[in-house]
């Protein structure tokens, strides 16, 4: 049943914190606010602003201002460093950031819950739990997609991540409430010591809806842009993501180079951008490859157009919630035992039946299953419609909303206790 205040409760506040705001989850963020403004409680998300040069995406750019969106939010100042520092307790984060001004907006409009994303900025998240905890006495809500084979503390790790892990235990030992990415998350999350009642499960997901309406109402769009591309007639192969080095994207070159020998009307599309994009132009210059498309950042309206285009889909490394996109477009995917989002969703991707999972830095394989996809156009739609029905069925907003509107439930109903 949900728990609703009477009109005689004020309105009830929530606070989510994300580091960086993506677009994918400001799409998110805005119907979760709405279902929550239906119950009586308003949502405010907070944000870091992004230092000079860089974007809250490699990806897709985001606009100064969120006016094409439907939520409250707020901007914070931060304080970053830019390199290799192991300030997450499970691996070295790209980055180390912290907003001085969070735990005063918190504490200062008394928020009745808050759900922070992530325990990779202990310097935002752990004071955060204190004041919850032991000044404001509400409600405190870890939302984290974590997993054992990923994240688990090792023997090996230095002394500063052992350290961290003892305060990641606490962050996760005493949240009121814990939202996972998945199963596999669920399981992380016991291990660091949360009351297993206490955990909600909303899988990590797109609006599929958001997708699938796109591509339908503009289709016209999605023709003129293979024209412009000069791709009318040829086989796409698209990579979506940020262009790092821990991605992997050379790999994808170098095999859609040998794929060339076979299916010379092959194209490669790459949406996003980052550090290793100068790399891998040269990459290309180098190797001689033809028909790949650097196309940069896409506003995320847009983003569709680009699913519409391709014959299948490649995520050659890490990552996870591109292959949801895909798949919302009914594309059929190839990924890596890399890609992050298998261990938090279960089948994601179904070897053989929506796509393949591949060894990782196999280029050899990735070739001969991204021949095996494109020779065989039966084989494509059908992988391409068992990743709509998997995506539509599974990977929903719906669930989404479903796992935090649980969360927020039950702390509430524990409150009121």
């Amino acid at each position: 049943m949900t728990l609703r205040y009477s009109t005689a409760d004020r309105k009830m506040k929530v606070a989510l914190i994300q580091q960086f705001l993506t677009a994918y989850r400001a799409r998110f963020f805005e119907k979760l606010s709405e279902r929550l403004l239906q119950k009586g409680q308003k949502l405010t998300v907070f944000f870091s602003k992004p230092q000079r040069g860089l974007t809250y995406s490699g990806i897709v750019p985001m606009p100064k201002t969120l006016s094409g969106f439907s939520f409250d939010y707020k901007v914070l100042p931060r304080i970053a460093y830019e390199g290799k520092l192991p300030t997450s307790p499970f691996h070295f984060k790209r980055s180390f950031i912290f907003s001085p001004t969070l735990i005063f907006e918190i504490a200062r409009k008394r928020y009745d819950i808050t759900i922070s994303d992530g325990t990779g900025e202990l310097l935002n998240i752990f004071p955060l739990l204190l004041v919850h905890k032991i000044l404001l006495r509400k409600g405190f809500i870890l939302w984290c997609g974590n997993n054992l084979r990923d994240n688990a503390p090792k023997t090996s790790d230095s002394i500063i991540k052992k350290i961290a892990h003892v305060f990641a235990r606490v962050l996760y030992k005493h949240c009121d409430a814990s939202i996972a990415y998945g199963p596999a998350s669920k399981l992380f999350d016991i291990y660091m010591g949360t009351d297993p009642s206490k955990i909600f499960i909303a899988l990590n997901t797109v609006d599929t809806l958001f997708f699938e309406e796109t591509i339908k109402t503009r289709r016209t769009e999605t023709e003129n842009l293979r024209k412009k591309l000069g791709i009318v007639g040829k086989k796409c192969i698209l990579y979506v993501g940020v262009l790092e080095k821990r991605k992997k994207v050379d790999n994808l070159v170098l095999s859609f180079k040998q794929l060339k020998k076979s299916m010379n009307y092959a194209a490669l599309l790459i949406v996003g951008d980052g550090p290793h994009r100068e790399f891998l132009h040269e990459l290309c210059a180098k190797e001689e490859v033809q028909d790949i498309h650097f196309l940069g950042k896409i506003d995320y309206r847009d983003i569709p157009l680009c699913y519409a285009l391709c014959d299948v889909f490649v995520l050659p490394s890490q990552g996870g919630i591109t292959v949801a996109e895909a798949m919302a477009c009914g594309k059929p995917v190839l990924v890596t035992q890399e890609c992050n989002a298998l261990r938090s969703i279960p089948n994601l991707v179904r070897q053989g039946e929506n796509g393949f999972i591949l060894k990782e830095d196999d280029i050899a394989s990735l070739t001969e299953h991204m021949a095996k996809v494109l020779f065989d156009p039966d084989l494509a739609r059908r992988m391409g419609a068992k990743s709509k029905e998997m995506a539509e069925k599974h990977f929903s907003t719906e669930k989404m909303l479903q796992g935090f509107e649980q969360a927020i439930d039950y702390v509430v109903a524990d409150r009121r206790r």
